[in-house]
């Protein structure tokens, strides 16, 4: 999952990911449109929702390229970060399901679920992530096997099958989301193979010149009344080059190793866990924020912020207390073994 020593700029882009991500789930889980392009008359939000949208699609890109960087040059495998990695989706998923039935008085997920969150696909990243996690190191020996030429040439393949090609003919071809993982990470992993950083802020610019773009596009595609997931959809590529660029542009961004932002970057995937579960989603959304009331009034925008800023922040003080409970579980059980050790070789003696 993570590295020992983080970059605080790649952890800063975590958790812009994860900001748009939550801001992206606000909008496509807590609000319910029959047909915004016939009857809605709040034009403003309707663009700014087909926005958030693209935002959420590009955040996902983003975690998964950030793993394909950092792992393609790891060469022994965790098991102990294999097992944190579940251990930490089997609380969450027992907690939530407490939450749920103890609390919401809700009965409508089973214990045998909360138990196997994975299998039960509670969480549609987290499982496609975690089975990432698990074939990465056989990912990395293709990669080493590659030449930078041949390299490159299957990348330029899966683009035009997985991401040039649908958007072309307006039909996802039959891709999963572990297979569009495979190939994020593969683009990830030749940014840090073969790309180099010069700290240059033109990437920035690019950054902006894209949104830009992206937005102004929406609009025309709204006034037509013309799908934007045609252009935008999930595997289409204009989504995907924002998603390289924005990566592009953190990675060449200086700054200073930040204690404060890479601990909360290395909160994000339990942010994640703890606001997108399948069922608690719709409580946090409809029932403690009512989006869906909020979406048709005119405010609606600034709102939408601060709610999305109040659900990251709480999800973080979560996750930290879970984070640092987990660190003294370790230490704990670290010095422990080193005293038994001890008391082994005393004996011994």
């Amino acid at each position: 999952m993570e590295v020992k020593e983080r970059e605080s700029n790649i952890e800063l882009l975590r958790i812009f990911s994860m900001f748009l991500i939550v801001l992206f789930h606000l909008g496509y889980h807590g609000i319910i449109l029959s047909n915004t392009f016939i009857e809605s008359n709040i034009y403003i939000n309707n663009i700014y929702l087909y926005f958030i949208n693209i935002l959420g699609k590009i955040g996902v890109n983003l975690f998964v390229l950030i793993s394909g960087y950092f792992l393609v040059t790891k060469k022994k495998y965790n098991y102990k970060k294999i097992l944190l990695f579940w251990l930490q989706i089997l609380l969450y998923s027992i907690i939530i399901y407490l939450v749920l039935t103890l609390v919401f008085k809700n009965n409508s997920i089973r214990l045998i679920e909360a138990l196997m969150p994975l299998s039960y696909k509670k969480w549609w990243f987290a499982t496609s992530y975690f089975i990432l996690y698990l074939i990465y190191p056989y990912i990395n020996i293709l990669i080493n096997n590659l030449s930078k030429k041949d390299y490159k040439k299957l990348l330029i393949i899966l683009t035009v099958i997985l991401s040039i090609w649908p958007m072309m003919i307006n039909k996802d071809i039959e891709c999963n989301n572990l297979v569009w993982f495979i190939y994020l990470y593969l683009i990830g992993a030749y940014i840090k193979l073969y790309i180099k950083h010069t700290r240059n802020k033109k990437w920035f610019i690019y950054t902006a010149i894209s949104f830009i773009a992206a937005l102004l596009l929406i609009i025309v595609l709204y006034r037509f009344k013309i799908d934007y997931n045609i252009i935008f959809g999930e595997y289409k590529y204009p989504t995907l080059l924002i998603s390289i660029i924005l990566f592009l542009s953190f990675l060449n961004l200086k700054t200073n190793n930040s204690k404060i932002i890479n601990t909360i970057g290395k909160s994000t995937f339990g942010i994640y866990l703890l606001h997108d579960h399948i069922i608690l989603k719709n409580y946090i959304w409809y029932k403690l924020f009512k989006v869906n009331e909020l979406y048709y009034q005119k405010n609606f925008i600034p709102k939408s912020l601060l709610i999305v800023l109040i659900v990251f922040i709480a999800c973080f003080i979560i996750e930290l207390i879970r984070m640092t409970l987990e660190k003294y579980i370790l230490l704990f059980i670290d010095k422990k073994k080193k005293e038994d050790k001890y008391e082994k070789k005393e004996i011994n003696i």
